[in-house]
């Protein structure tokens, strides 16, 4: 004989299994290189002053293009042990790519899937806090 509250079962069961895949999800960091990821979100290329001193069009950098990708969702990585550079990061939202293959300008302002190795930056200047070196990029959403 069905209880007071008919499908109050499935429901129930439904929320449980919901909470368990958050849980599991809240859990799973990403890992900086050589581990490759795939990460999600939309491109946009950025013109940032360049060479010689990185700070000012005004004072006669040349203009550097950058590709950044805004992630969909936020993500954490976990820390390399034994490599105080690759420390944990929690919260990214924003990756700098540096491409190992083709970027068309056609993909800036557009959602995009991108796959390659992670790492923080160790010199240069960068524009995040977290790059991805990109080995592959697919049009289309998350």
């Amino acid at each position: 004989m069905p209880g007071p509250f008919p499908g109050a079962g499935a429901l129930l069961c439904a929320g449980l299994a919901l909470a368990a895949a958050d849980a599991a999800q809240a859990g799973d960091c990403l890992r900086f290189e050589p581990e490759e990821v795939i990460l999600a979100g939309t491109l946009r290329m950025d013109v940032v002053p360049g060479p010689p001193h990185y700070q000012s069009f005004e004072t006669g950098d040349r203009p550097e293009s950058v590709w950044l990708l805004a992630l969909a969702v936020p993500v954490c990585i976990d820390a390399t042990p034994g490599d105080a550079n690759n420390a944990a990061a929690d919260h990214v939202d924003l990756v700098q790519i540096i491409p190992r293959t083709g970027f068309s300008v056609a993909y800036n302002g557009k959602t995009a899937r991108v796959q390659g190795t992670l790492y923080r930056p160790h010199g240069g200047h960068p524009h995040a806090t977290v790059l991805l070196r990109a080995t592959r990029v697919t049009p289309g959403g998350p």
